[in-house]
């Protein structure tokens, strides 16, 4: 089956935390659901393999920017909850609040100064 629609290559692309405006990279959201195991005595064999069960559980998600890092940006604290944005292009993006889970900082060989926030996406993210 074709996909239709619109397609962005990113070069709309953007992201902020805490209203703040990165100089980003790249970003990633990752959802996922977490599985409840329901296995018990009665489920099914095939011959003499006996087979696990499972049940989706709950919705959640996680976030990675990457940037061209600030040394004037007044950092959030990590384990604060924070308001994020993620730009998709042609004016539209990804929105939520994301608990700061940590922040890593380093330099690639050219000297350039990088950091990467992520987080836990608390509540469902909003697509616009």
């Amino acid at each position: 089956m074709p996909l239709s629609g619109n397609f962005y290559a990113g070069k709309g692309g953007s992201a902020s935390i805490d209203g703040t405006t990165l100089y980003g990279k790249s970003w990633t959201m990752g959802e996922n659901v977490d599985e409840i195991k329901v296995t018990n005595f009665e489920s099914p064999t095939v011959g003499d393999e006996k087979w696990h069960e499972f049940l989706g559980g709950f919705v959640g998600a996680q976030a990675s920017i990457d940037c061209i890092g600030d040394p004037t940006l007044t950092l959030p604290a990590r384990g604060s909850t924070i308001p994020f944005a993620l730009g998709i292009g042609g004016g539209h993006s990804i929105s939520g609040s994301m608990v700061l889970l940590g922040i890593d900082h380093k330099t690639d060989v050219e000297g350039v100064y990088l950091q990467s926030f992520k987080g836990r996406v608390t509540g469902p993210p909003t697509l616009v």
